[in-house]
């Protein structure tokens, strides 16, 4: 917001008689501290009237340095704090420009809000312009060293961009500002606990959901304890790590990594197939998509940007619901009740949409974490977290989005580009409520950068207790992933010498997920007639091979 003094003979409205047009600077060096430069044009529509003093106001962490000039020299400025948010710089100008369409033009230098270096991601937040004042024109300019990194997420979507510089308009920074992160990816140190209680009398088996691999994270865990049975991953990609419980005994489970988190989404499994999509396209209890005003709405809206712009505008956050426990009501009580809803609504509501236009849809519960309140405005106890994704056809990925955030902020684009501060632990797609997210506690925050360890197996073959002629004898090939991490498309081999063999299992396997093991079947055959030639297995995963020689005493018992 802006005011004129002016030196004329009848009062008028400033606006009426001058052009504003304000282009300000805002520069960060490699230590993330900025410099906002602010030049400033008035521009006299009349020739009786020029503008003798100015006032600007400065929206923001409160400024207390401010220099200027015009073409005469310094500038003589006087600041005030109305609010801590808020700077006013009362400006005395030493050039009077008189005459229509003649301009005056002075700069402003003051230090600008730092950049927020935050793990692995530098964050920049640009206060926004706020309404009132006469400004014609306004172009604000942002420039990042090429430290920074990566452009990952920025908001709203520049007007334009050249090298490292990223320009916006009034409209676009009016009631918002610009928030952007720059990086290759964050990394999240997590230690998260699960309560696994058996209180029968017999041994059982309890399945936990594990923080998994996904389009937008990569997992490396350090340690699960006690280590789990076993690992599989179901349809929806989440990991299930499977205990071993003693009767009547509580045992806790601790996960202890780190993710690297993306923001962008990248193939780690191939693309949709009908019979998937058409999973993804069902009505359950908490996406009823099959509902008659939900297919109205939906064929009215028609694209996931137009479902998530309505979901945003529609439900109203309520602070009072953010509680363990609360009651999920679902998409349709969501769009019945929108001034009571949390992530959970904004979420349901969007799947339910989305399905009932027939696009894909699925819900991601997890872990929201930032320090910046720019991108994560919720002042929440706790930052457990829903957000949805949407199958995007032309890019073949699952795309999240975050209409919560998008509502919160009061308009930062959560739609186009995610941040990098959503942390998956579950996905509930085939069903819309399970694998449960089970954690008793989470201790989540910004970790240095770990290296991934090389690849490596553990390769073994169980040979049959003898080896018969004439017979089909049964053995055992097991490759088991020592290390925290999947491994993914791990080409597999069987060669035999001397022998006759028929493999049972593939040859390439999709993924090994931590600490699991995949076990195949190698059916050996021996020769009908009696020889003692160099017989051999040999197994070969990826880059890594084992040679197993048999005994001649196996094939010849009879014969030693």
């Amino acid at each position: 917001m802006v005011g004129f003094w002016l030196i004329a003979a009848i009062p008028v409205q400033a606006g009426d008689k001058f052009y504003a047009r304000h282009e300000v600077n805002y520069t960060f060096d490699a230590l993330g501290k900025s410099q906002v430069e602010q030049n400033i044009f008035l521009t006299n529509k009349l020739s009786n009237y020029y503008v003798s003093a100015y006032q600007i106001l400065l929206q923001g962490d409160p400024i207390n340095t401010i220099s200027g000039r015009d073409s005469q020299g310094p500038l003589k400025i006087t600041i005030e704090h109305p609010s801590p948010d808020q700077t006013v710089a009362k400006i005395a100008f030493n050039d009077q420009i008189v005459g229509k369409d003649k301009t005056l033009n002075f700069t402003l230098n003051y230090p600008g809000r730092p950049a927020a270096h935050n793990g692995q991601v530098w964050e920049v937040s640009l206060p926004k312009v706020g309404e009132g004042g006469e400004i014609d024109e306004y172009n604000l300019h942002l420039s990042v060293p090429p430290s920074f990194g990566q452009l990952a997420f920025i908001s709203p979507t520049p007007a334009s961009t050249t090298e490292r510089r990223y320009n916006f308009t009034l409209d676009q920074v009016r009631q918002v500002g610009a928030v952007a992160a720059f990086g290759n990816f964050q990394a999240f140190d997590f230690t998260l606990s699960y309560e696994l209680n058996n209180p029968n009398a017999q041994t059982a088996i309890a399945e936990i959901a594990i923080p998994p691999d996904t389009g937008y994270q990569r997992l490396i865990y350090s340690s699960i304890d006690p280590q789990p049975d076993n690992m599989t991953v179901d349809t929806d990609g989440n990991w299930l790590a499977t205990f071993t419980v003693p009767p009547r005994q509580k045992i806790t489970v601790t996960a202890i990594g780190q993710a690297h988190l993306l923001a962008e989404p990248t193939q780690t499994r191939p693309g949709l197939s009908l019979t998937q999509k058409q999973q993804y396209l069902q009505p359950t209890s908490y996406w009823p998509s099959a509902d008659p005003q939900m297919v109205e709405l939906a064929r009215k809206l028609g694209t996931a940007e137009a479902i998530y712009n309505y979901v945003m505008n529609t439900l109203k956050y309520d602070q009072t619901r953010v509680r363990p426990g609360v009651e999920r009501k679902g998409g349709l009580a969501a769009l019945q009740t929108p001034s009571t809803s949390v992530c959970t609504e904004f979420t349901d509501l969007f799947i339910t949409l989305a399905r009932a236009a027939g696009i894909p849809a699925r819900e991601i519960n997890g872990y929201a974490y930032t320090t910046n309140q720019e991108l994560r405005p919720l002042s929440l106890g706790s930052v457990f977290h829903a957000w949805p994704q949407y199958w995007n056809e032309k890019r073949q990925a699952w795309v999240s989005i975050d209409p919560t955030w998008g509502n919160t902020t009061g308009g930062v684009d959560y739609f186009n580009k995610l941040d990098f501060n959503h942390f998956a632990f579950v996905t509930h797609g085939v069903s819309d409520s399970t694998p449960t997210l089970a954690i008793s506690s989470a201790d989540v925050k910004y970790g240095v950068y770990k290296e991934f360890p090389p690849n490596s197996l553990s390769i073994s073959w169980t040979a049959p207790w003898q080896i018969w002629p004439l017979m089909t004898n049964k053995s055992k090939v097991t490759i088991a992933n020592p290390l925290g991490l999947a491994m993914y498309r791990i080409p597999l081999t069987i060669r035999t010498l001397n022998i006759v063999s028929r493999f049972a299992g593939p040859s390439e396997i999709d993924v090994l997920l931590p600490y699991a093991k995949r076990q195949f079947d190698l059916d050996i055959q021996a020769p009908l007639w009696p020889n003692f030639t160099a017989k051999k297995v040999t197994l070969l995963v990826a880059s890594e091979a084992k040679t197993y020689n048999i005994e001649a005493k196996l094939f010849l018992a009879w014969q030693i």
